[in-house]
This record gives C-alpha cells, sequence and structure tokens, in this order.
C-alpha cells in the first residue's frame, strides 16, 4: 500500500485473486457480490468514509464504506490426491485451491479451478466450501477396494463392472459405499433431492409408492391406453 496523504491509501494496481477479494453490495439482491475480477484498484478515503474503485474499463465509482468489503487470505487449505472440494453439495473435480478469506464474523471462501487450460475462480461463503477426503484414506477400507478391483479386472472385456471398477477413483464417504469400506453405521437423514432408483426392483417399489403401478408403467395398464383418463 502507498500513502497518497490525507489518509488515502491505494491498493495493487491489478487485483490478486490470491491474496485479495473485493465484494460491493447489490442493495437490489441485498447481498455482496465478488467483484475482484472487475477491479483494476481502489482507494481507501477515510475522511469521508468513501471508497473508490477503479474498474476495468477504466471508471471510478465512489462506495460508501459499509458496500465494499476488502477480505484478505487468511488461508489455503491443503489438497492431496485424495481429496476433493465440493461447492454446495455439488463436486467440483476441476478444483486446484481453496483459500479462505475475511475475519471469522464474514468468512468467505474462493475456489479456483482449471478450464481449457487457463485458471478460473469463484468467491462463495464459506459455509458453501468444503474438502473432502476419499473413503479410500482408511487403509482398511483401500485394502477392500483394492481386493475388488482385483477380482473385477479378472472379468470379460465387456463386463461393465470392469469399467466401472477401472474408473472409480474417489469414493465419498458419506455414501453407502464410504460406509460399507470403513464399517461405518448407515446414518438416516432427510432426503435434500429426490431418490435415485437405478434397478427396475427399486424402480417398481418407487412406482407403488406413487400409486403407479408396473403394469401401468409399462404401457399395459388403462391409464397408459389411448382414450383412458
Amino acid at each position: 500500500m502507498d500513502d497518497l496523504g490525507d489518509g488515502a491509501t491505494i491498493g495493487s494496481p491489478v487485483i490478486d485473486p490470491h491474496n485479495e477479494a473485493v465484494l460491493v453490495h447489490n442493495p437490489s439482491k441485498n447481498v455482496f457480490e465478488d467483484k475482484t475480477a472487475d477491479i483494476s484498484s481502489y482507494t481507501i478515503d477515510p475522511p469521508h468514509a468513501r471508497i473508490h474503485i477503479t474498474y476495468r474499463s477504466g471508471r471510478t465509482y465512489a462506495f460508501r464504506q459499509n458496500r465494499v468489503r476488502i477480505l484478505g487470505c487468511a488461508g489455503v487449505r491443503p489438497l492431496t490426491e485424495d481429496t476433493v472440494v465440493e461447492v454446495s453439495g455439488t463436486v467440483w473435480s476441476s478444483a486446484v485451491r481453496v483459500a479462505d478469506f475475511g475475519p471469522p464474523g464474514f468468512p468467505w471462501t474462493r475456489v479456483f479451478y482449471r478450464k481449457g487450460g487457463r485458471e478460473g475462480h469463484a468467491l462463495f461463503p464459506t459455509d458453501r466450501v468444503r474438502t473432502v477426503r476419499c473413503a479410500t484414506s482408511d487403509q482398511g477400507a483401500l485394502d477392500v477396494l483394492r481386493h475388488w478391483r482385483s477380482v473385477a479386472s479378472a472379468l470379460p472385456a465387456d463386463d461393465p463392472l470392469k469399467k466401472q471398477f477401472a474408473r472409480m477413483t474417489f469414493v465419498h464417504p458419506e455414501s453407502a459405499l464410504g460406509a460399507y469400506l470403513t464399517g461405518a453405521p448407515i446414518a438416516s437423514r432427510a432426503a435434500e433431492r429426490a431418490p435415485i432408483f437405478p434397478f427396475r426392483c427399486n424402480l417398481r417399489a418407487c412406482l407403488r409408492r406413487v400409486g403407479v403401478s408396473a403394469l401401468d408403467a409399462s404401457g399395459c395398464g388403462p391409464s397408459w391406453r389411448s382414450g383412458s383418463a
């Protein structure tokens, strides 16, 4: 930071998203939005309680200080080969770095990712981002999975299980498979998403729950016939 006199300071002429996050309050949505990538510099003017932000377009705007949050990097989370990054429950397989910003009362987390050979980033409230270790970080679980893979590798080349085990690089610790491998009890929880019924027997069970018979679902029942109500 360089002192400009009268208490004013100026940040780096190019905001480095690895070190800083600049958020501006959007009054129409009543939320703070990450504008780091759009800003080339900012000037803090304490005597007038203003922050002057210069955007990459070249235009400068003055904001009240309570409308802007300038956050420094508070730490970087270690990512290992057996770790994935989740944002709002969705795995970001392209994530390469996770950095936390802000004080405890205003925590945000930036996820860096690679796409098409270039690095991108996105900022989220910290409670939406977490790092998850693979269930096979437990040695016993890893030994079981390795045994299954060795068995699957002996299957015929056209057997779908052979390909599935070969592609299985991550086992979520909260999945049924993760619990099975580690011997953890299956914990019940509220359904946050619609259940998935991948097998015909499960599909029939699902249809019965909603009052549709397997015969109707196959197109042979009365509700599927032409002209029926």
